[in-house]
């Protein structure tokens, strides 16, 4: 009975120490468990952090978007009126150099709004400005006015 005795405290103290290592093994689980709880947490809401950033992202591609339409209507209207204008030199070239023909010997397009003369002695009149007032067209040329009223008359001072 005395070996069984012993036997058994040998079993109890085996037992003692294999419960304090299990013991031990589950506060380091419940710690890392923990940490993991914390980590989780911190990762749901890193991720929801994400998830409103995309949504603002999304927003602000929209917004980009409805921005880029807004900007290639108006280039559309701007080259429209662009090439109104440079119709509109092209015909005021072609009737000045109707209108003047004995003494302009080129005509060159510098702008949509500028033109370049070129006078039969070689001098070169530097530009030709078009702007609307009171509802006639009015031509200056340095020291020279055509003058195209909305009749279509289409005077020359020299």
């Amino acid at each position: 009975m005395e070996a069984s005795r012993g036997d058994l405290k040998k079993r109890a103290i085996f037992a003692e120490k294999k419960c304090e290592k299990t013991e031990a093994e589950l506060q380091i689980a419940n710690g890392t468990l923990e940490v993991l709880e914390r980590r989780t947490k911190t990762m749901l809401s890193q991720i929801d952090l994400l998830e409103s950033r995309a949504l603002t992202a999304e927003k602000k591609s929209e917004a980009s978007a409805r921005h880029l339409s807004d900007l290639e209507s108006r280039l559309a209207d701007t080259e429209l009126r662009v090439k109104e204008k440079s119709a509109l030199v092209e015909q005021l070239q072609k009737q000045l150099a109707a209108a003047t023909s004995k003494k302009v010997k080129g005509i060159r397009l510098a702008g949509p709004l500028v033109v370049e003369l070129t006078l039969s002695g070689g001098k070169t009149i530097a530009c030709v400005h078009v702007h609307v007032c009171c509802g006639c067209r009015h031509v200056s040329v340095v020291c020279r006015c055509i003058i195209w009223c909305s009749d279509r008359h289409l005077e020359v001072h020299l």
